[in-house]
């Protein structure tokens, strides 16, 4: 089955030079007409590579992500700390999902009420933020949206410092739901490219509730966390193979 998934990314990287090489970018899943999402050629434009030790060959192993310009964000309220990201940290949105809501009116909302003042549910008072609060957001068809940019630190209505954490949040109360399989697969491509791009250690991928006391990604997420973690690092280790095998393949005297 390795052998096999080397082989499976190597057919990838291989197309994905011959695009990089015509000057295009290398495209992944593509958001289908029937989950309500954009269906221009606008819902494949790639969100930056956040700054990262990887080189360009880490595009190949990105995943479709509907940038902000698609789901017509708009602009941050305030300044943003910078930060270097370190962690990719899981939370869920404690509410219901919701398949049939387009995942751009989700992001529309979700910023709405980041950048607004509110009462939450518990009684704390949230104070309007620059932007989203998470760096992405993942919907119940799997569907990836770029949130605020990773350059910058998120926000959170619990006590914890989120500077170094890249914030992913998947749609649905996994308190009481169970998370998708698209959500899951969604999660690990994510992760995977953004573990390339970040020099992030698959090991600093955790939920939310392991850093402060919170029910926050939810225990039907919260337990998948460890296998998939797991599959991360295998998938991490044969990108990084097929990478080395790359740029080893353009040094001297070597077919390109």
């Amino acid at each position: 089955m390795k052998h096999w998934r080397v082989l499976f990314f190597s057919v990838v990287l291989a197309l994905a030079h011959g695009a990089l090489a015509k000057g295009a970018e290398p495209i992944g899943r593509g958001i289908s007409p029937d989950r309500g999402s954009a269906t221009t050629t606008d819902s494949m434009i790639s969100m930056p590579v956040p700054e990262a030790e990887s080189d360009g060959m880490a595009s190949a192993f990105k995943p479709n992500i509907l940038s902000r310009d698609t789901w017509k964000a708009r602009k941050p309220a305030s300044e943003m700390k910078a930060h270097k990201p370190r962690y990719l940290t899981i939370h869920h949105t404690a509410t219901p999902q919701n398949a049939k809501a387009p995942i751009a009116q989700k992001m529309r909302n979700l910023q709405q009420f980041s950048q607004s003042e509110a009462r939450l549910a518990t009684g704390r008072f949230k104070p309007s933020w620059a932007d989203i609060p998470y760096h992405f957001y993942i919907g119940v068809n799997g569907e990836i949206a770029e949130g605020r940019d990773t350059k910058y630190v998120g926000d959170t209505n619990t006590p914890y410092d989120p500077t170094g954490h890249i914030q992913i949040v998947l749609e649905g109360n996994f308190e009481k739901e169970e998370p998708a399989g698209e959500q899951l697969q969604s999660l690990k491509q994510l992760a995977v490219w953004l573990s390339l791009v970040c020099a992030i250690n698959p090991s600093e991928m955790k939920g939310h509730n392991e850093y402060i006391a919170t029910a926050c990604p939810g225990k039907n997420l919260e337990k998948k966390l460890r296998v998939l973690r797991q599959k991360v690092a295998q998938e991490l280790e044969d990108a990084k193979a097929i990478m080395a095998g790359g740029r080893e393949s353009k040094g001297p005297g070597k077919e390109p």
